[in-house]
């Protein structure tokens, strides 16, 4: 045997031991961090009406902020469905991966911090067509997230003119 085909070996030693990507994503909650592969499938679509935005019963897909300094970082998932209206002071949860979710309803999500903080409508800033009423405008915000790269389309909230 050659040296080649002894590292060879190795390597496919370690790869086959390290399991499918499959049974990685299925250990953690439904959401791809920022730090996805570049042809990752998004699991869920905030922008989606109620019932195809690819969440189980009682959920919907939202913004989930997992970092808060040195900057705002989150990551869109399935969490459990909210109360507050759009236009209802909100509350996010800690900062963390299965925690920092809002308590806005379906299709909103929370913007500001503390007694700021509202219940805004999730929009497409890139859109031709705006979703927000005619005295708002979609806006991007680092706290409501999407960066437009594949699997993580870019968000914005809708706010006054």
């Amino acid at each position: 045997m050659t040296i080649q085909h002894a590292l060879y070996g190795a390597i496919f030693a370690v790869v086959a031991g390290c399991g499918d990507a499959k049974t990685t994503l299925d250990a953690s909650p439904d959401f791809f961090y920022d730090a996805r592969p570049p042809d990752a499938v998004m699991y869920c679509d905030p922008l989606a009406a109620a019932g195809q935005q690819g969440c189980d019963t009682g959920e919907m897909c939202g913004w989930i902020r997992v970092q808060d300094t040195p900057t705002i970082v989150g990551q869109i998932g399935c969490v459990p469905g909210g109360t507050k209206a759009i236009g209802a002071a909100c509350a996010r949860g800690d900062t963390g991966t299965v925690t920092g979710y809002d308590n806005c309803v379906l299709g909103a999500v929370c913007v500001g911090d503390g007694a700021a903080a509202i219940c805004r409508a999730f929009c497409d800033p890139a859109a031709a067509t705006t979703t927000c009423a005619s005295s708002e405008t979609c806006t991007t915000d680092p706290g409501v997230g999407g960066d437009g790269s594949p699997g993580m389309p870019m968000l914005g909230a809708c706010a006054p003119n």
